[in-house]
């Protein structure tokens, strides 16, 4: 293959990686459809891999450099950290703040502006010091919460398939090679070993357009990723069944089963355990000081309902009110998730109980009925 052809196929390579970003960046934006916080962030991580494409471009175009450009494309390390804890987050559906991300992504903001100078004051070797343990902190921080937070992303690419929250993970698993590909590229570049930067930028653009991609299936979420969940269904059902155990003794006399109802009620509330898929008897129990007979007997004598169905009785007041938000573009599979339920088909079937209708039928019908009453007033 000649020079000029190769030239050509990675011009045009760039143009697809950036014309695809730009797209996925305007759909995020403009499209009525998911969590706005969350496309918003997800817009910001693909305008941040847009600057590889463009200056490999311009690069190829002007067979120059625009010095801006490039400073800013070699310095996007230090935004992959802050990204990845950002995405990790919300895919455990504990989005952070505005003010918190903004805190958060100071710092690549200000290593870009500093970039900028015409000077740069601090050695290259301090600087490459502190990225370093930059990366690790958040690495750090991102393993944690995943740990402590494994069941529930069990749970999520398990019987949450195709939902916001579920492509997510794909798009953290990016970050994770960026990061280490970059990492790498540095320690070898300051070792002296010879690198054919076109092909990087090549990988860069070929991450660019696999993150657009998985931006855009996060927004749409077709239909055809998305397969029945029986299995997780028949596996709450039984569990359902099974917190209905029978008592043998009662434990509990009527003012304290009315305390401790008073206190469940308090704890569930203040640290919304309802939106907690993976929450069972025996930890509720355990946050309540109380052994798991004494809650069993709270649950099917005193309330007459089992464990499972009180807490989807939480979760489907929660689903209520995603749904009656009128600026709530959410899908359905994403909503179940944020009510906490174990999956798309016990949230439908609870839902369907409850009302007579589908969440979908339910979100129309509030939608219209808001609208006639909006134009009566």
């Amino acid at each position: 293959m000649s020079s000029e052809l190769s030239v050509e196929l990675f011009k045009v390579w760039h143009i697809f990686s950036v014309s695809l970003g730009i797209f996925t960046g305007l759909n995020l934006l403009l499209a009525k459809k998911g969590n706005k916080k969350i496309n918003y962030c997800l817009v910001l991580y693909v305008s941040i891999l847009l600057i590889p494409s463009l200056n490999a471009y311009f690069q190829l175009l002007t067979h120059g450099t625009l010095v801006w450009l490039t400073r800013l494309s070699q310095n996007l390390t230090w935004a992959y950290g802050p990204l990845l804890f950002i995405i990790i987050q919300q895919s455990t559906n504990k989005p952070l703040s505005r003010w918190k991300i903004c805190l958060h992504m100071a710092p690549f903001f200000i290593v870009a502006f500093y970039q900028l100078a015409p000077q740069n004051l601090i050695p290259a070797s301090l600087v490459l010091w502190g990225l370093t343990l930059h990366v690790f902190c958040y690495g750090l921080a991102s393993s944690v919460h995943v740990y402590r937070k494994k069941s529930r992303l069990v749970n999520l690419a398990k019987n949450h398939r195709n939902t916001t929250y579920y492509w997510l993970l794909f798009l953290a698993l990016g970050l994770v090679v960026l990061a280490l590909m970059d990492l790498t590229i540095i320690n070898l570049v300051l070792r002296g070993v010879a690198l054919n930067f076109s092909w990087l930028q090549f990988i860069a653009g070929a991450i660019a357009i696999y993150v657009s991609v998985i931006c855009l299936l996060s927004l749409y979420q077709p239909e055809f990723f998305y397969k029945g969940e029986t299995h997780a269904e028949h596996s709450a059902n039984s569990q359902g069944k099974s917190s209905k155990e029978r008592i043998r003794n009662v434990e509990l006399n009527p003012a304290t089963a009315k305390a401790l109802d008073a206190e469940l009620t308090r704890l569930v509330n203040s640290l919304q355990l309802h939106l907690d898929e993976t929450l069972s008897l025996d930890k509720l129990a355990a946050l309540l000081g109380v052994s798991r007979t004494q809650l069993s007997e709270l649950f099917n004598i005193h309330k007459g309902l089992g464990f499972y169905e009180y807490m989807n009785n939480m979760r489907f007041e929660e689903a209520l009110k995603i749904l009656e938000t009128n600026n709530s573009n959410c899908s359905i599979a994403d909503i179940a998730y944020q009510a906490g339920f174990n999956n798309r088909n016990t949230f439908y079937k609870v839902f369907k109980n409850k009302t007579g209708l589908t969440p979908s039928a339910y979100r129309n019908l509030n939608r219209a009925q808001s609208s006639i009453a909006d134009k009566a007033s």
